[in-house]
């Protein structure tokens, strides 16, 4: 159940409210879910801005809201790139899409009046006229030295244009899920901790089937890079093993079998939390989404890092260094 600080102010009975995630992978948007459904409980106005496949998730996921089309980041993540050089190859196009997507909303502000912001790391995403609320848990993002200085500075600016930064983490260092992403000192005065963020509860256990149960989820191409060398070693597997992964929604069956490997596509909340409640070991990606369900469902996996991610790099060894998960072996890495 989502809590938020009581800091916060109240939310007026009514809200016309745009919530919409940055769409690099599901995480953004499944995070919002709980977001969602509370406003919509509170009885408010709740529209989404969608894109990618995130807005398709988010659309498949509450088909009765609203929907806007906003511009689509398309943020793609290069197999054998280190994250800073995808990011600066991709800069350019990242804070032009800001621009637009601020423009995008300035016209539906002129037809809709909207009273309230929820953006998932959409920085573009305010107005002059509305509360503005920014979602991110990186207000610290790991780099070298000189690097990291200068991407604090940038997104410092820009979480200052909001009325409030609500950060999905215990306040509680000690309890931190996100550890010196989301705490250290700055001078921001608009930073609320709100606690973690999933659509899941703790997970009721089964009897065992899977020996291991992997959930994958990174942005394209390497979503697709991965599960081809997943396949590849878990069909050969002496026990049955499981992979979670969204798959392509135009090609692919919800679910096959290949050998020792069952395959889900596009699993519903229902089935992934059925097939991780059999698995022996659970395994998946150090995305702190991911994570966070993984804290909501008391799930304690073996995690590994997208190649050259600092922020998973950087979550997998401080997760484990406090015992909250172990380690994946170099199986669950794309081959060089």
């Amino acid at each position: 159940m989502l809590k938020f600080a009581p800091k916060l102010r109240r939310i007026a009975a009514t809200e016309k409210i745009l919530i919409a995630p940055l769409d690099w992978g599901l995480g953004h948007a499944s995070r919002l879910v709980p977001i969602i459904h509370k406003q919509i409980a509170a009885g408010h106005e709740v529209h989404l801005g969608c894109s990618g496949a995130a807005g398709e998730w988010l659309k498949a996921r509450f088909p009765t809201l609203p929907q806007h089309t906003l511009p689509g980041y398309d943020i793609t993540y290069q197999p054998g790139h280190d994250f800073m050089r995808n990011m600066r190859r991709q800069m350019y196009r990242i804070h032009s899409v800001q621009a637009q997507e601020n423009e995008v909303l300035k016209s539906l502000q002129k037809h809709i009046g909207f009273t309230q912001i929820i953006s998932d790391n959409r920085y573009g995403l305010w107005h002059k006229d509305t509360d503005n609320i920014l979602i991110t848990h990186q207000i610290f993002p790991q780099a070298s030295s000189l690097l990291a200085w200068i991407l604090r500075s940038y997104l410092h600016r820009r979480i200052a244009r909001f009325n409030a930064c609500w950060i999905p983490d215990y306040e509680n260092e000690s309890s931190s899920l996100s550890g010196a992403l989301s705490h250290g000192q700055h001078n921001l005065q608009n930073v609320h901790f709100i606690g973690p963020l999933s659509r899941f509860e703790k997970l009721t256990t089964s009897s065992e089937y899977y020996e291991k149960v992997i959930m994958l989820s990174c942005p394209e191409p390497m979503r697709t890079a991965w599960e081809n060398h997943l396949v590849e070693i878990l069909k050969k597997h002496s026990s049955p093993v499981a992979l979670i992964t969204s798959g392509r929604l135009d090609q692919l069956p919800e679910q096959k079998t290949i050998g020792a490997l069952d395959v889900f596509y596009r699993a519903d909340d229902t089935c992934i939390t059925e097939v991780l409640s059999k698995g022996k070991y659970i395994i998946c990606n150090a995305g702190y989404s991911t994570l966070m369900d993984m804290h909501a469902l008391g799930v304690q996996p073996a995690v590994f890092a997208t190649p050259g991610q600092t922020e998973q790099e950087y979550l997998m060894r401080y997760l484990s260094a406090k015992n909250k998960v172990g380690i994946a072996d170099h199986l669950y890495h794309l081959p060089h």
